[in-house]
């Protein structure tokens, strides 16, 4: 069973009533490691990282460290999602 719900420091992160920004994996090993990114109602970001064997990592993040992951891993971002949590994005 996937867990979808995290309790971190009293709050509660649910994945189904948040907003995915980014999903990818980490294709070092023969097994992947898969991470992704969700934008709460309320704000915040969290990832949650899936490695092999089901070992799950959640770690919530400021917005300035969300942005440097996003802008660092630009190919696996829902850019449909992204321009609703950060408003506007100028064509290069």
């Amino acid at each position: 069973m996937k867990k979808t719900e995290f309790i971190i420091n009293g709050k509660l992160y649910s994945i189904e009533d948040s907003l995915l920004l980014y999903y990818g994996s980490d294709g070092a090993d023969m097994d992947f490691t898969k991470i992704a990114m969700y934008y709460t109602a309320k704000g915040a970001f969290f990832t949650v990282k899936t490695s092999p064997g089901e070992k799950t990592e959640v770690k919530v993040i400021d917005r300035k460290n969300a942005l440097r992951f996003l802008n660092e891993n630009p190919a696996r971002i829902i850019n449909e999602n992204y321009i609703k949590v950060f408003d506007k994005v100028e064509k290069g």
